[in-house]
């Protein structure tokens, strides 16, 4: 389930749908808490829905003292469930040893939790084994909610909305403000906050519109033109590359990327010290860390200096995450560019999104249907969870804190919360094919 659809039930159960007294600070925090305390829960409950099992070769293993080893496990490691060692081909139970005990060993390995590495004992006599296994339960990955879309254009007849083209989003002291040309004569500025709509500047064939630093800028004639704006009142713009040659540009990175000539240059902000970037055209230039991204010549994707074999018709980032869209109008989202954790989910569908650098975490956008959106870019978790009470346990918490929040009645949400708790500890166990005979932990001998 989308966490999305679970503070939307949360809003819902809390009879504050629409609500702005909770923000999505407090929706992604109250998730977040509620998430960990069912985690939490479930793995208390040895239920093995969530485990990861993992072979640790001791050749790495520190050695603490005579029959004392460390051994690094992995970094998502949050509680452990079994331990197992290699003994003549054969997996055997390792024991956890009591602390009186660790400095007499009888040989046969023992390991306790230390820190943040597993401490094994082998008794003074005793060798490491070759290869210890341990199954465990992962450290929860926090979910995350978007903020709501936010719609612009609605006062056009549908006939009539085509005609909104360029766009760029911003916001200044908590008010939304979508910068558009519409029909390549207006660049008109929409604000849902301010409940208003306000035309900048009528000129003729213009595109391209970017909101940057206190200034819009956008192409007009093969021009870049620039005028400083408070987004409330008419502008003045004036060229600051004035070749007639320009047929598209971007900011990033405090520069002007352009194309012209079939080649791209840079120019500061104010079209200063034009220099020759590459004799070829760049598509939709944006920051992520360190690297330069754009679409190039061959609509593929360059990260940096890599080009890769990602065929996209325009890329985006935050500074952190990645965003480019391909020919069948699917946005794909990148995270951890470069790492092992790298990954790329499908992240939303549209026939147009606006590239470049994305501001204040919204990008603009057209649906299908030609209606104009800026969608968040944080990302919609999809939660698997392995009983239907999960989901509803975190929709009636978040509905708790929200009202806690308010400060409303929330009894009755909360005596219903109880009830759903009750449940999900009963459903925890999903394996019912046999029953479980709890055995003692220290296997004791057999003439004790």
């Amino acid at each position: 389930m989308k966490t999305s659809e679970i503070i939307s039930r949360a809003r819902s159960l809390a009879d504050i749908p629409n609500s702005k007294f909770i923000d999505n600070n407090d929706e992604n925090q109250s998730l977040w808490e509620s998430y960990k305390d069912i985690y939490s829960k479930l793995t208390d409950s040895s239920d093995d829905y969530f485990i990861t099992r993992v072979d640790l070769p001791t050749s790495g293993a520190t050695l603490l003292a005579p029959g004392e080893y460390e051994l690094t496990v992995p970094a998502d490691l949050y509680k452990i469930r079994f331990v197992d060692y290699l003994s003549s081909g054969l997996w055997v139970n390792m024991q956890k040893f009591n602390t009186n005990t660790r400095n007499s060993g009888n040989g046969a390995p023992a390991y306790r939790w230390r820190g943040t590495k597993l401490w094994i004992s082998v008794g003074q006599s005793s060798t490491l084994p070759a290869t210890i296994r341990v199954d465990y339960y992962p450290a929860p990955v926090k979910p995350t909610v978007p903020e709501a879309s936010k719609q612009y254009g609605t006062s056009y007849a549908p006939y009539d909305i085509t005609k909104v083209q360029s766009k760029s989003f911003t916001i200044q002291n908590g008010i939304d403000y979508l910068i558009y040309i519409y029909n390549s004569v207006n660049i008109i500025v929409e604000s849902l906050v301010s409940n208003t709509k306000t035309t900048l500047y009528t000129g003729t064939g213009l595109s391209n519109v970017v909101y940057y630093a206190g200034y819009i800028y956008y192409l007009a004639s093969g021009n870049i033109n620039r005028a400083q704006t408070t987004l409330l009142a008419v502008i003045t713009p004036a060229a600051i590359i004035s070749t007639g040659t320009v047929t598209e540009f971007s900011i990033a990175d405090n520069k002007v990327y352009y194309n012209q000539a079939g080649s791209a240059y840079t120019a500061n902000l104010d079209g200063s010290s034009p220099t020759l970037l590459i004799a070829a055209k760049v598509y939709t230039v944006c920051k992520q860390g360190a690297n330069i991204v754009n679409i190039t010549a061959a609509f593929f994707l360059k990260i940096g200096a890599v080009t890769t074999a990602i065929s996209a018709t325009a890329c985006a980032s935050d500074g952190v995450d990645i965003f480019y869209l391909d020919a069948a109008g699917v946005i794909h989202k990148i995270t951890n560019y470069g790492l092992a954790t790298e990954k790329t989910i499908d992240f939303a569908t549209v026939s147009s999104m606006t590239g470049g650098q994305i501001w204040n975490n919204f990008i603009p956008v057209t649906n299908s249907l030609n209606e104009v959106f800026a969608i968040s870019d944080i990302t919609d978790t999809d939660l698997i969870y392995p009983t239907n009470e999960g989901y509803e346990l975190l929709a009636y918490q978040c509905a708790i804190d929200f009202l806690r929040k308010a400060k409303g009645d929330y009894t009755a949400i909360q005596a219903r919360y109880n009830e759903i708790m009750d449940r999900f500890i009963d459903q925890t166990k999903r394996d019912e094919y046999q029953t479980e005979r709890r055995m003692p932990e220290w296997q004791r001998a057999y003439n004790w």
